[in-house]
C-alpha cells in the first residue's frame, strides 16, 4: 500500500511506479491512496480491467443511501426535505451523519432541525445574528452541525467551540 501518493513530486518514482505496475505479477495487489491523479498514466491498467478507483464521488451518501442510514441504523423515519438538509450540511460524508443521528435522537433536536428549515437559518435561536453573543468573530452563525453536538454533550469545550 502506498499511502498518500500526492506527496510525491518526483518523476522518478512516477516512473518506477509506472514500471512496477506494468511487471506486478498477477497474484499481487497494490493500492495507491492519493487525493489527485498520480502523475503516471493508469491506461493500460483501466484498458485490462486491473484498476479500481474510488473517487469522493463513490465515498459520498446519496439521498437515497442517506435515508436508509438513519432508518436502519437509527430507526429515524425523516421526511425528505430534513434529509435533502442533512445531507447538504454534511455534503453526504458519514461521519458528518453519524454525529447528526446521535444527537437527533433527542426529540428537542429533530424540532430544531425541522424549525430552522422553516426559518431558513441556523439551528440554534439567536445565533443567526451576526451581532449576537453566539457568532463568530467574523460575524458569521455558528455551524448547525457543532451546535447539535454541542447541546448533546455540554462540557465546557463544548461550550466554548459552540456556544
Amino acid at each position: 500500500m502506498l499511502d498518500d501518493y500526492h506527496n510525491v513530486d518526483s518523476p522518478e518514482i512516477d516512473t518506477i511506479l509506472a514500471f512496477l505496475l506494468d511487471h506486478l505479477p498477477t497474484t499481487t495487489t497494490l493500492v495507491v491512496v492519493t487525493r489527485t491523479d498520480p502523475e503516471f498514466s493508469q491506461a493500460r491498467q483501466r484498458a485490462r480491467g486491473q484498476m479500481t478507483e474510488i473517487t469522493i464521488r463513490d465515498l459520498r451518501f446519496t439521498s437515497s443511501e442517506t435515508e436508509n442510514f438513519f432508518d436502519i441504523n437509527f430507526g429515524l423515519h425523516l421526511d425528505s426535505e430534513v434529509l435533502s438538509y442533512l445531507k447538504r450540511i454534511t455534503e453526504g460524508w458519514v461521519a458528518g451523519l453519524q454525529l447528526l443521528a446521535m444527537n437527533l435522537h433527542a426529540d428537542t433536536a429533530l424540532k430544531d432541525i425541522l424549525h430552522s428549515l422553516k426559518q431558513n437559518r441556523v439551528l440554534h435561536p439567536g445565533l443567526s445574528d451576526p451581532g449576537s453573543p453566539g457568532g463568530t468573530a467574523g460575524g458569521d452563525p455558528i455551524d448547525p452541525l457543532l451546535c447539535l453536538g454541542a447541546r448533546k454533550d455540554q462540557s465546557e469545550i463544548g461550550r466554548k467551540q459552540c456556544c
